[in-house]
């Protein structure tokens, strides 16, 4: 394959050259005068109508390079961009296939999880009460009223089934809640205010609700009564 080649804007040596020379000199002249009175000022005032011109120079120098250069930049941009552009719907469209694949597949994950959780809470629960029942055989109710009291009190066994990798893809956990019962929810967690179109009924607001219950994830049902919190995965 040949080497690619380069586009490039060349300015002409001795122009440059020129304006180099021009402006060093300008400065030394500038630098020398003191404006303290009208001879003075005239000169000044000359000197600036020269270094006006040679700004215009500089101007007329490098103009029509910029200008080239700023069509061939945009030129460029429409080329790469015709070449570009195809490739990245392929990527867009492989990387939507794969998101809906995944999110499905996080979706039946999830539902299986869900499952075996409820499986092993029953579990749990059958257990509490087989050992409630030989204790109460055994005629000590007390330690039987103590392992239905744990079994109530006790989280649900985890379950956490492998998610599967796929290349390209990654999730981020959301947390989702409702409620159930608004009279049980702490009023610490509520925000009450009139109703501004009437000015008599109440408002409930459960921003500052919402917002401890992102924080907190399902435990915040450990705190707050009257609330369904639940984890689900979207691709990021």
């Amino acid at each position: 394959m040949p080497p690619k080649k380069t586009a490039t804007v060349v300015v002409k040596e001795p122009e440059t050259a020129i304006i180099v020379t021009q402006t060093s000199t300008l400065e030394e002249q500038a630098a020398a005068i003191v404006v303290s009175d009208k001879k003075s000022a005239d000169k000044a005032a000359e000197l600036r109508s020269s270094a006006k011109t040679l700004l215009a120079q500089v101007n007329d120098t490098f103009d029509p390079s910029i200008g080239d250069a700023f069509k061939l930049h945009r030129g460029l941009i429409a080329t790469k961009k015709k070449f570009a552009t195809p490739i990245e719907e392929v990527i867009a469209g492989l990387g939507f296939r794969l998101s809906r694949y995944a999110l499905e597949q996080e979706a039946l994950r999830l539902a299986e999880q869900r499952k075996l959780q409820e499986q092993a809470r029953r579990d749990q629960e059958e257990a509490a009460l087989a050992q409630a029942a030989l204790y109460q055989q055994q005629g000590n109710e007390e330690a039987a009223e103590e392992v239905m009291r744990d079994a109530i009190e006790s989280d649900a066994p985890t379950v956490i089934l492998p998610r599967e990798k796929i290349e390209g893809v990654s999730f981020r956990k959301v947390v989702k809640w409702e409620i159930t019962d608004i009279t049980k929810i702490p009023l610490n967690f509520l925000q009450i205010a009139r109703n501004p179109s009437n000015g008599l009924n109440q408002e409930i607001s459960t921003s500052g609700l919402g917002a401890y219950i992102r924080s907190q994830g399902v435990s915040a049902m450990k705190v707050i009564q009257g609330v369904r919190v639940w984890e689900d995965s979207t691709t990021v």
